[in-house]
């Protein structure tokens, strides 16, 4: 059996993570064989999605609103579900 490692939730579209695609990139070399990335509003989620679709089978976007935002309405979920 082989194991594999999967960091289970990291924000690459923060300010943090200036260049996603290397951090991704490290990760890999690291020993990373997936990662989870929660958006966490709107603009968020489109970031998320974009980095699944440029790192399919390695990136996995989670869709959401973080629980802190209390500025999100309705309208936000129905953009996200668009």
């Amino acid at each position: 059996m082989q194991l594999q490692m999967i960091d289970s939730h990291v924000h690459l579209d923060a300010d943090e993570y200036p260049d996603p695609s290397g951090s991704i990139k490290r990760a890999l070399y690291a020993g990373v064989t997936a990662m989870v990335v929660p958006g966490t509003g709107p603009a968020s989620n489109r970031r998320v999605m974009d980095l699944a679709r440029k790192h399919p089978g390695v990136v996995y976007a989670a869709i959401g609103f973080h629980p802190e935002r209390f500025d999100q309405t309705d309208l936000d979920a129905d953009a996200v579900l668009e």
